[in-house]
């Protein structure tokens, strides 16, 4: 979506000139104003991003999925102690918070 987002393409005026452009170029180009003006931080932040995206592209695909400790496991034969254990194992795994 953001990238799509991004190559939409709108028109600007610069220097008196009407100019069309996409809207990536739009946001690195006031990012590079405001690292001119003083204002490193946008620049650092859209750097490390893309960094980011760059590393999870570069991925593959396995290593991005998470294991989910629940994934084949027959529900009903766990005893409540060892369902409780396995749950908070897949919520850990997920990234939320773990009660």
């Amino acid at each position: 979506m953001f990238a799509q987002e991004f190559e939409k393409n709108v028109f600007i005026v610069e220097n008196g000139m009407r100019l069309r452009t996409n809207k990536l170029r739009l946001v690195f180009k006031r990012v590079i104003n405001q690292a001119i003006a003083g204002d490193v931080r946008p620049l650092v932040s859209i750097l490390q991003r893309i960094n980011a995206f760059e590393n999870l592209r570069r991925a593959p695909a396995e290593s991005r999925r998470r294991a989910n400790p629940l994934e084949g496991i027959d529900l009903a034969t766990l005893s409540p102690e060892e369902l409780s254990r396995r749950y908070r194992e897949a919520i850990a795994a997920s990234g939320g918070d773990v009660p």
